[in-house]
């Protein structure tokens, strides 16, 4: 009860402060905060809350409870995104004034321009589309879009506002985006509207501010600085040089076509619309003041006054637990006296967010309900009364996705968007869910409706995955967000020898590239949004994401295509430390020399793996800590580093070494910086040489560097990074010290003791998340939140550094063919390779590739000496006299190991593509059939070319099949039932078909 007590006082100190550094619109919603608050959500709403404290706070919670997405989580996302800018050193929110953010900005822009190296000119990697499994579907999870507008004048044009990339354009209906935002300091961009009939002229509300373009998107002005989201723009239809503005701290009005404005209300403006055959009548969706409730006021004389509407208004059933969300408004030219409202929130408890439609038939003068009843309580989803706001456990957030439509041809027909699409053709009386969850007919639209818009037939969807068009009221839809490239990364893996990107993004999953799929194609691989995303070195079509409801991390290998199948492996047991806060995750590292030794930061302990993640160790904890990043030495990679987050909210992090692989550990010498989060990173060729760059370190106090593994720091920070937050820091291997860093600004790099902007071509507002080199091609990766990836060239030539690499330091079975690969520091152009094996295998496909494949025949320890060198001539040579032992461990186990159960009707097993062609084909396996196996239960199976091996009859005979064969060719060979039988089939252009059992003479069976 006293917690309770506490929250309360916190929500009352809100209210009556008038010095608030933390604000209402920094969250889509505020609640009322009660006893049932946790205490960090309540931290987060209180007047002048410690950033980090609710970090913490929110972080201690969810160790205890499980996570379940709810009004407060999902403001802690959006409120993070929107504080991030104005966090001090000491983590508390300081949003400056005009004159000094305008300062501030004008500041980093001009460094910025000095920037006249023209490898740091940065080019976009997408997401430029994204497609669902099989490649021949776009689908929209890729941004999230908030607003769109098409023009009257020319429909091929419109222009969107996305969460956090800016505003784009399209001159094809769609078809293709460009940014058209990238010289001004905007993201958020949450109202967007065209001139009636010049489309050359817009007007876009973001970062408290409205911007005007007069020349079609090539260059925006500031025209008002409202310090307040804007929420939507209305022109008057017959004068277009009248614009209302409605915004979370009121209604703005100009009469000069944007050059001045006036404030008409103070209230938070949901919404306006015009009549639409007569300019002078303008709705109004306005909060009342201390009543929990929106309200309706209707002008007649163009906006000149207004009035409150009461009569058939809605009304909350209990005043006292009312709760405003807001509502958007709806008119149709089909039936141009009639009005819309619907109206999100709560009429009273239990009403999960949806209150309901109402309808005017005489131009807002009075109003009427249009379904029997205001909010629940409620049925089934497409089962009247259900709600078309909530999913069936109550979870709502109309308050983060809402939108209204009404048909231009029939207006009874409206569209309500919030987590799903739903339609109605009887008025708002009842409605069937078409799109997203419980859909019946458009399950591709995603499910969190950002706004509708419609014109004549067409319609478009914004979504927080993209955006959605149909020429045919939402007969069939489209997604048509190419080139909007706002993809929001929270996590971010890249290949090596491979060009792989992969990602966890902000409401849109994770996302993968590989190199064969189309410039800035990516492929929806699951996943909701986590800051995830690794990719396996030795095998780069190999990925790792955690999707946090399947208790643990998935494997998943991505086709080869853009048209194939996913396969999904057995998943790793243990999820590292993920968040999307900056600076604060951990991850999945692999040891330089083999694929299958993989180390996790998981809580407060690092973990092991010896064999690609089916078993782990925990090799230490730390007391009261947090693993964030581990970085190991490439030259030796029994050292590593770890960055470990010690104690409160208040404390920083500590650096921890380690050389013998994790066995024992060393606290090195504290930085003179802020610690709090801190980035790292290890020289390829200096173990003992390390960078650190602090998050929130204060000017003069941002970079270090230790060329003695901690124990002491030289201070590598300049005045050049002064008011930037540093993001992540690499060391570019070759070079002369060339260390680039990512702010939430830009990315510098390090040369003659100073740093240098590396940012052209980048948007003036981009906030890094993590830089990758790909040395295969001499790039730099930069992920970002809100702005996609982008690569350039490396800022430095670089010499190669030779490093083999295999999955694992031992190999069972002399026989086994085993993988090579080159995970040099390498430029691929015009490179080469050579490789020795001593003593020399059985077999070795070549000696001169890049990733040889080798029997070693003869049970022992093995050296292996790589040698390459690049295109200047210059080599290096890595050498490893024991980088391998081999075993004689060739015969049958008694007990399987791994192995795939499959224990239901329909269960199979799925490989990709073998992507060739051959006149001999063998499959074997170990079987252990559970009594009698159904007949035609397949071993191996193609349904698409109809081939494989399986059992037919009830008494687990081997069968088999083949194209232009029949289903019922019998091998003879029965398998016993409940034991472990190995199996064998065999096709041969040259003879018939084989099939063997364990020690038994083949049976020809064709």
């Amino acid at each position: 009860m006293k917690n309770g007590l506490l929250l309360l006082c916190l929500s009352i100190f809100w209210i009556q402060s008038g010095i608030s550094q933390n604000r209402p619109d920094f969250f889509k919603a505020i609640p009322a905060i009660d006893a049932t608050t946790p205490l960090w959500a309540a931290l987060m709403y209180s007047e002048n809350p410690n950033v980090m404290e609710v970090e913490n706070a929110y972080l201690e919670y969810y160790k205890t409870e499980p996570f379940k997405k709810n009004l407060h989580t999902q403001n802690y996302k959006h409120w993070r995104r929107k504080i991030s800018p104005y966090l001090n050193q000491e983590g508390f929110i300081i949003v400056p004034d005009k004159i000094n953010e305008d300062a501030k900005i004008k500041g980093i822009n001009d460094t910025r321009k000095l920037n006249l190296r023209s490898a740091g000119t940065w080019r976009s990697l997408g997401p430029v589309e994204t497609f669902e499994e099989g490649g021949s579907l776009p689908i929209s999870f890729q941004v999230n879009v908030y607003c769109v507008d098409q023009s009257k004048s020319n429909k091929d044009i419109l222009y969107v506002g996305t969460e956090g990339a800016g505003i784009y354009k399209t001159n094809d209906k769609g078809l293709s985006w460009e940014l058209s935002s990238s010289e001004i300091e905007v993201t958020s961009v949450e109202a967007v509207q065209i001139h009636p009939s010049n489309p050359d002229i817009v007007f876009a509300a973001g970062n408290r501010r409205i911007f005007r373009t007069k020349d079609g998107g090539e260059n925006w002005d500031e025209v008002e600085f409202i310090d307040a989201s804007g929420y939507v723009f209305r022109f008057n239809p017959d004068n277009p040089g009248e614009i209302f503005c409605g915004a979370s701290n009121g209604l703005y009005h100009t009469i000069d076509g944007g050059d001045s404005w006036q404030k008409v209300f103070s209230e938070s403006i949901w919404d306006i619309m015009y009549h639409p055959s007569n300019p002078q009548i303008i709705y109004l969706l306005k909060n009342i003041n201390g009543q929990n409730m929106t309200g309706l006021w209707k002008s007649s004389n163009g906006g000149d006054s207004w009035n409150q509407i009461t009569q058939g208004w809605y009304q909350p059933e209990n005043q006292a637990e009312a709760v405003e969300h807001g509502g958007k408004l709806g008119v149709t030219i089909a039936d141009p006296d009639r009005v819309y409202a619907a109206l999100i929130g709560d009429s009273k408890a239990g009403d999960s967010g949806w209150i309901g439609i109402f309808m005017s038939e005489d131009s807002g003068e009075t109003w009427k309900q249009s379904a029997s009843q205001i909010g629940g309580p409620y049925n089934e989803p497409n089962i009247t009364p259900w709600n078309v706001a909530a999913y069936s456990d109550g979870y709502h957030q109309g308050y983060y996705n809402f939108g209204l439509g009404v048909s231009s041809i029939n207006p009874n027909k409206i569209w309500v968007g919030t987590i799903r699409l739903s339609e109605s053709v009887d008025a708002g009386k009842t409605f069937t869910a078409i799109g997203a969850a419980n859909s019946i007919k458009h399950n591709k639209i995603h499910a969190d409706i950002q706004a509708i818009l419609v014109q004549d037939s067409e319609i478009w969807i914004a979504s927080d995955g993209g955006l959605d068009y149909s020429n045919n009221e939402l007969g069939s839809h489209q997604s048509r967000k190419y080139g909007i490239t706002g993809a929001d990364f929270w996590g971010f893996g890249s290949g090596w020898n491979e060009d792989v990107l992969v990602g966890g993004k902000y409401h849109n999953g994770n996302g993968v590239y590989y190199q064969t799929y189309g410039q800035g194609n990516f492929l929806h691989i699951g996943g909701v949004e986590e800051a995830t995303g690794y990719v396996n070195p030795l095998d780069n079509r190999l990925v790792y994401t955690n999707h946090y409801w399947a208790g643990g991390t998935r494997v998943q290998r991505v086709p080869d295509l853009l048209s194939g199948l996913i396969v999904d492996l057995p998943q790793l047991k243990l999820i590292p430390n993920e968040t999307y806060i900056e600076s604060s995750s951990s991850g999945i590292y692999f040891d330089p020399r083999y694929s299958r030794h993989l180390y996790v930061g998981v809580e407060d302990g690092v973990w092991k793996s010896y064999n690609g993640g089916v078993s782990f160790e925990k090799l230490v904890t730390f007391d009261e800590g947090t693993v964030h990043e581990i970085a190991i030495s490439r030259s030796n990679p029994d050292v590593l580093y770890c960055v470990v987050h010690t104690g409160g909210f208040w404390d920083g992090c500590s650096i921890y070494r380690t050389e013998d692989s994790g066995k024992t550990w060393l606290k090195v010498s504290n930085l003179a910086a802020d610690r709090w989060r801190l980035e790292i990173d290890v020289h390829p060729e200096n173990p003992m040489e390390i960078w650190v760059a602090s998050s929130r370190g204060s000017n003069g106090a941002k970079v270090y560097q230790s060329l003695n593994g901690g124990l002491s720091w030289q201070n590598r920070t300049t005045s050049i990074l002064n008011d930037q937050r540093m993001k992540d820091l690499i060391i570019q291997g070759g070079t002369e010290n060339t260390i680039y860093l990512a702010t939430d600004r830009g990315v510098f790099y390090f040369e003659n003791n100073q740093w240098q902007p590396y940012a052209v071509n980048l948007p003036y507002a981009l906030n890094s998340l993590s830089l990758k080199p790909f040395y295969r091609d001499n790039k730099l990766r930069l992920a970002t939140y809100g702005r996609g990836i982008f690569e350039t060239e490396l800022a430095a030539d670089f010499n190669p550094i030779a490093q083999a690499m295999t999955f694992s330091d031992s190999v069972l079975c002399s026989r086994d063919t085993i993988p090579f690969d080159c995970y040099s520091i390498l430029n691929h152009e015009d490179a080469e390779w050579n490789w020795e094996f001593s003593p020399q295998p059985t077999y070795v496909s070549s000696t001169s590739s890049r990733n040889p494949k080798v029997v070693f025949g003869t049970p022992g320890t093995y050296s292996v000496i790589l040698t390459v060198k690049d295109k200047q001539g210059r080599t290096s040579t890595y050498s490893n006299p024991e980088m391998i032992k081999v075993a004689n461990q060739c015969s049958a186990e008694g007990i399987a190991g791994t192995s795939i159960e499959l224990s239901g009707d329909g269960d199979y097993f799925q490989t990709s593509s073998l992507n060739t062609r051959t006149n001999r084909f063998t499959v074997t396996a170990w079987v252990y059939p559970d009594g009698f196996q159904p007949e035609y239960s397949g071993i191996f199976m193609n349904d698409d070319e109809s081939a494989g091996f399986n059992f037919i009859g009830n008494n687990n005979t081997l069968g088999y099949h083949w194209p232009n064969g029949a289903w019922w060719w019998d091998s003879g060979l029965q398998v016993p039932a409940n034991q472990w039988s190995y199996v064998l089939h065999t096709i041969n252009s040259m003879n018939p078909a084989a099939a063997y059992l364990t020690e038994r003479i083949p049976i020809m069976v064709s």
